[in-house]
């Protein structure tokens, strides 16, 4: 049951982390709960936007990195059990045709942008329903790339099952 809970509270996070970005008025185009060993690949960042395509752009994400078990002091006594659950958003940052980041006032504004997803990451640990009442150890946001013209950042969550 413990990984069954764990994959509904990575779900209710991801819903939390998409309805506050939308708050923000920084709505994401796709947002999965991803399954694998490591984040998922920065392919998702929708660089290249279709007329009459859903509005947004960027990847919200949730993973279940790890569930493990807390014991007790007596051997094989499992106590508790706790979710390693990563969260993080990736978004399209402009390059030039070199492949170089834009000039420094656009890097700047585009820093400012992924600090505002930051943001939304860090509201979602202290209000987001699907960890109320439950224990939780946060590991610092951390910025990801640019790789590929995607950047973004992910935060580590450390949840009591």
């Amino acid at each position: 049951m413990s990984a069954i809970r764990a994959g509904q509270i990575a779900t209710g996070l991801l819903a939390c982390v998409t309805a506050r970005l939308t708050a923000l008025q920084r709505p994401v185009r796709h947002a999965s709960v991803y399954h694998g060993r490591q984040p998922p690949p920065m392919e998702h960042c929708d660089c290249h936007h279709r007329p009459g395509s859903p509005p947004g752009r960027g990847h919200a994400w949730a993973r279940v990195a790890q569930i493990d078990a807390e014991a007790s002091t007596k051997q094989l006594d499992v106590r508790t059990w706790w979710a390693t659950i990563q969260l993080g958003i990736y978004r399209c940052v402009p390059m030039t045709d070199d492949g170089a980041p834009q000039d420094l006032a656009e890097q700047t504004a585009q820093a400012n942008a992924l600090l505002v997803d930051a943001s939304a990451l860090i509201h979602v640990v202290e209000c987001c329903a699907a960890v109320e009442d439950r224990r939780v150890k946060v590991q610092p946001w951390t910025p990801v790339g640019p790789s590929g013209g995607c950047a973004g950042g992910t935060m580590t969550l450390y949840v009591e099952l």
